[in-house]
């Protein structure tokens, strides 16, 4: 047991030592490229060590856990926040607002569902939960929810629009995406249906989070290659450059009418 205990912890973390050497060796950890994923995944391979320590310690561990998941959880909206500064650069350089939305989204949720989670849920012996607890958990599915919305989203954009989003940012979205939805369904699972999902509650975590390094993995094995230009962002640059000549027209017929007078 205690071998396949480290097996489990071991496998994602090999995958992620590889991913590590594929971004220091493209140097993708740099600005404007994937330095938050880059944290993310150097922050998961160095915490395994201590998780393996504290494994065989049943009062420490849940503590030390759930505190890690925290910083994992902050660390990926960072990463996702990146994705989205590329793959929406024209309406960032636009709007600067835009640049808040996905932060300000996610805490907005976290707070809805700390109320909810506070007030609203009633644990089986009755009762709430404490207001620790709650913006834990809140915290914890707000993330969760958040990059399993963002993944399905992106899937039926790409698949109405064909938008041509390089593979790097689309697999990083995938993998967040797929781990978040299998994890929050374990925690559903547990909460709603009992003990009876014991099992699926202890593993399914970690299942999405292999399958999600796998995703990373064979979204970064390759170089990037130039991608054509997809009729959604043609249309984005097309639609900018209008709105900009027309700033420039209404400010030289200002300018004119001006001269005049």
């Amino acid at each position: 047991m205690q071998a396949f205990v480290f097996g489990w912890f071991l496998l994602p973390t090999a995958i992620q030592l590889t991913l590590l050497a594929i971004l220091l060796r493209r140097r993708l950890y740099r600005r404007g490229m994937h330095p938050f994923f880059f944290s993310y995944t150097l922050y998961s391979v160095v915490v395994t060590i201590p998780r393996l320590a504290f494994v065989q310690r049943p009062v420490q561990y849940p503590i030390f856990y759930w505190s890690t998941e925290i910083i994992y959880g902050v660390l990926a909206i960072l990463a996702l926040n990146e994705v989205f500064s590329r793959i929406f650069f024209l309406d960032y350089q636009e709007h600067e607002w835009l640049r808040f939305m996905l932060p300000v989204t996610v805490l907005l949720i976290i707070v809805v569902l700390t109320v909810w989670w506070r007030f609203g849920y009633h644990l089986p012996k009755g009762g709430h939960f404490s207001v620790a607890w709650s913006i834990f958990l809140a915290f914890n599915l707000g993330v969760h929810s958040v990059e399993g919305t963002l993944m399905l989203l992106f899937v039926a954009l790409r698949w109405v629009f064909a938008a041509g989003w390089n593979r790097y940012d689309y697999g990083i979205l995938m993998g967040f995406g797929v781990s978040a939805l299998i994890t929050m369904s374990a925690d559903m699972a547990r909460l709603r249906l009992g003990a009876n999902y014991e099992f699926w509650y202890r593993y399914a975590p970690g299942i999405g989070y292999v399958l999600a390094t796998i995703i990373w993995l064979q979204a970064l094995w390759r170089v990037r290659q130039p991608q054509p230009v997809s009729m959604t962002r043609l249309r984005s640059m097309i639609e900018l450059a209008q709105r900009n000549n027309e700033v420039i027209r209404t400010i030289h017929e200002w300018l004119h009418k001006r001269d005049r007078q």
